[in-house]
């Protein structure tokens, strides 16, 4: 039996979510609360800056000591010292995370690239056998090289105010890109997640709301157009 999966980010590993058939779906990394009152969470921040934030990351990476890569490390130590990530860098990362997998005996991962330049794996398609053992050696190669960085990076990209609610932080980052007016409100966002419609309408669907939304951990699937990676036949 063939399944289809995709793979997304929580801050210390990576979890394997079905994929609807057919039309779009809305994932989150983080399972973030569905929360409706704009004024109630937008004061609430991760952390005082960017910095600080990076720093973060950078102190959970060295807990997990020996399973995380030096060159991970040194890419947070770089951004807290800079107060940013490069792109290089954070290309670096997803690069040494393919060479992983490679090592590892796995295809070449495939990696969706969102327009504000965010990585996710692409969808992954197989028999139980071979997906069980993609993910294994997902799991590990994401945390050794890319989980840490990822997340300090989409932070840096599609949560500039260090909203700590994940929705308030998609809001804001769709008002600064354009994609919805200023007078949108986070129960539009609900709304129009669960009916998609709107800024979710699957047919219409623009790249910077997916791009918002992925910077903000929360991966929404196009099915009938995203691409797959095959895994056996």
């Amino acid at each position: 039996m063939k399944r289809v999966l995709s793979a997304v980010f929580t801050i210390t590993l990576a979890c394997s979510l079905a994929a609807c058939a057919g039309g779009s779906s809305s994932v989150s990394a983080s399972n973030p609360p569905e929360q409706g009152n704009d004024t109630d969470t937008s004061q609430a921040r991760l952390a005082d800056s960017m910095q600080s934030y990076f720093q973060q990351q950078l102190d959970n990476a060295t807990e997990a000591g020996d399973a995380v890569s030096p060159q991970q490390i040194d890419i947070l130590q770089r951004g807290v010292d800079a107060g940013t990530i490069p792109m290089s860098d954070y290309e670096q990362s997803w690069s040494d995370y393919k060479q992983c997998m490679i090592s590892k005996g796995q295809p070449e991962p495939i990696l969706t690239r969102y327009e504000n330049g965010i990585y996710v794996q692409a969808l992954v398609k197989g028999s139980d056998k071979a997906m069980n053992e993609f993910f294994s050696a997902q799991t590990e190669c994401e945390t050794r090289h890319v989980t840490f960085v990822n997340q300090a990076y989409r932070v840096q990209l599609g949560n500039t105010e260090l909203y700590a609610d994940t929705n308030v932080a998609i809001v804001d980052c769709m008002k600064k890109a354009g994609a919805v007016p200023m007078s949108y409100t986070i129960d539009q966002l609900l709304e129009e997640r669960g009916a998609g419609t709107g800024a979710f309408d699957r047919n219409t669907i623009k790249p910077e709301v997916r791009s918002c939304n992925a910077a903000n951990g929360r991966i929404i699937l196009d099915t009938a157009r995203d691409e797959h990676q095959i895994l056996d036949e």
